[in-house]
């Protein structure tokens, strides 16, 4: 079964399921529903509280790229301020199941694996591999800042896809960034329909995939036409496992930040949906 033959299937699902919500009453936020304070920025920078979330930042040594990252603490300070974040989340007992599962399931597979890979294979090749998926995930950016009409975005995404994919051997390196000064842009489809306005809905914690909202699964949805599994017709079974090996490089990157969280966190699932949602927040106000 190739995957062209799939993911219009997922696509038209997902977007039955959001439709589903939104004739429940889901899509649209209450003036207060959950009011929750959120975590202070210094801790948002410093800890990634989950492995299926998208990692901010990576380690510096060995070559990594700082400058690949462009979330630094003031920027948090700006958006995030001292009111209080309301948050949508009227799904919680199942959001909260699939907590359970995702946890589960890095604690017995992800992170023994994630481990073992990390001590067979050197930290700058790991730095390289992620390297190589970020670059391959410059389409999403190049589109989304398109479709937000963000000449300077399109720019910055347009060429370093051109530099790293020659000058850096098809994404291992990044010298767009170490020697053009060229940031990663990061925009997707949510910060898209973010930007023409489309509510976020509720919070979703899918299974595997982590922390999302309604407007967050459309957009991944819309990624997967942009995919290379997609373009090039890649089958499920290959494509599965190139997503797997993009999930255990980037864990083998990030496990201290998750033995921290661990460490400190009261009620992991809320310091979660606190980060992705404050996170979100200030990916959609750059």
């Amino acid at each position: 079964m190739k995957t062209k033959g799939w993911f219009p299937i997922i696509s038209v699902s997902l977007f039955v399921f959001i439709l589903t919500l939104s004739d429940k009453g889901f899509a649209e936020e209450p003036a207060a529903k959950e009011r929750t304070k959120p975590a202070e920025p210094s801790d948002i920078v410093e800890h990634k509280p989950d492995i299926y979330m998208e990692v901010i930042s990576t380690p510096e040594q060995a070559g990594g790229q700082s400058e690949d990252q462009d979330f630094e603490d003031d920027d948090f300070d700006e958006d995030i301020g001292d009111e209080e974040e309301e948050i949508y989340d009227p799904l919680e007992p199942f959001n909260r199941l699939m907590w359970s599962f995702n946890e589960k399931l890095y604690d017995h597979a992800l992170e023994p694996v994630a481990r073992g890979y990390s001590k067979a294979v050197p930290e700058p090749m790991r730095i390289a591999i992620k390297n190589f998926f970020s670059n391959i995930s410059e389409p999403v950016a190049l589109v989304s800042s398109i479709v937000q009409l963000n000449k300077d975005k399109v720019d910055r995404s347009l060429g370093r896809f051109l530099i790293n994919s020659t000058l850096g051997i098809g994404g291992l390196f990044d010298p767009a960034a170490k020697i053009f000064k060229l940031k990663k842009v990061h925009e997707d489809f949510d910060q898209a329909l973010a930007y023409h306005n489309m509510p976020k809905g509720p919070f979703i914690m899918l299974p595997i995939l982590g922390p999302s909202t309604t407007r967050g699964l459309v957009g991944n949805t819309l990624h997967i036409f942009l995919s290379p599994e997609y373009i090039f017709g890649i089958d499920v079974l290959s494509a599965t496992g190139f997503r797997t090996a993009k999930i255990v490089n980037e864990i083998s990157l990030n496990l201290e930040q998750k033995e921290e969280l661990d460490s400190f966190a009261l009620d992991p699932y809320s310091s979660v949906k606190d980060f992705y949602m404050q996170r979100r927040k200030v990916l959609e106000n750059e």
